[in-house]
């Protein structure tokens, strides 16, 4: 368990931009923002576009043979749902990276996985894992849909049908392997819990007012509403409306539908979005992960 008090540099860095493209090291985006479960780069700076100098660790290996993925008995289901993050590997590309995740109660998942390059400031290779899973006792399996960002799955393709299956441990760990009809196959331990950032209260309210790319305020805006109704655009030219619900007023996790148009992005996207406390005083993030089947939604936005 972890809490916002906790709270280290890790190396998981988050690009920023609203969706990132397939090619390319810093893809669609202009800068660069980290996960709320990291802290910012020393004195406050931001990764430059070039990517700048290392200063993080490679990401520690982790072997799929070597993880513990039966699940002890249990008389009651384990909860799967919060805010996580950790490692993954996807061994058909010989891929070892991060991984962050929102859960909801009911088993919906967004998993973000990434590989920074070289540097370790920006991204090389990433893809987001959507869908639903559900527990029996501590043991877990879900499907749904993987979806590359940087560069394509390892049959050449943007997206293809996920299995995962592994344990829970409630509010401690997620532990799994999985596998996609593209033929990438990997695993994934998520072990860090992120307690306070997730077991906060959620109300609508909460996201009324302007939300701006943390980075660069005037390239993108949502406006929400007390009733949870967006509408806006972004620096891709996309045009949005929809809203946003409800998952658990115990949880700070919200359910998301919005429609985008105007742009090369176009359709229909659902997902999930985690609302809190950001780095500088009074300032606060929404963290926008949703898909329509074939494209991933990525956004994180802050608002003061």
């Amino acid at each position: 368990m972890r809490t916002n008090a906790g709270w280290m540099i890790t190396g998981l860095l988050l690009l920023a931009g609203a969706f990132i493209s397939a090619a390319g090291c810093s893809g669609g985006s202009e800068e660069f923002e980290a996960d709320p479960s990291t802290s910012p780069l020393p004195g406050g700076s931001v990764a430059p576009q070039n990517c700048g100098s290392a200063i993080f660790d490679p990401v520690p290996p982790l072997r799929c043979d070597s993880l513990a993925t039966d699940a002890p008995a249990a008389s009651v289901d384990g909860l799967p749902d919060g805010y996580w993050t950790g490692r993954f590997v996807d061994e058909t590309q010989d891929v070892q990276g991060y991984m962050m995740a929102l859960v909801a109660g009911d088993g919906r998942f967004q998993l973000q996985t990434y590989r920074n390059n070289e540097t370790n400031l920006c991204h090389n290779w990433e893809a987001a894992l959507t869908g639903k899973m559900t527990t029996a006792g501590n043991a877990l399996s879900g499907n749904g849909r993987i979806i590359a960002l940087i560069p394509t799955l390892a049959d050449g393709t943007q997206a293809a049908d996920l299995q995962i299956d592994g344990v829970v441990a409630e509010r401690d760990s997620l532990t799994g392997t999985w596998t996609a009809s593209s033929s990438d196959a990997g695993c994934f331990v998520l072990d860090q819990y992120w307690s306070s950032d997730y077991e906060a209260t959620s109300a609508l309210g909460n996201l009324a007012g302007v939300w701006t790319d943390h980075y660069s305020p005037a390239a993108t805006q949502l406006s929400v509403d007390a009733t949870g109704t967006l509408s806006g655009s972004d620096r891709h030219g996309c045009k949005w409306t929809g809203h946003f619900g409800l998952v658990d007023d115990r949880y700070s996790l919200y359910e998301l539908e919005a429609e985008l148009q105007s742009c090369e992005r176009s359709g229909q996207y659902t997902g999930l979005a985690w609302h809190g406390p950001g780095w500088d005083p009074g300032e606060y993030w929404l963290q926008i992960r949703g898909d329509d089947g074939n494209q991933a939604l990525v956004v994180n936005f802050s608002s003061r």
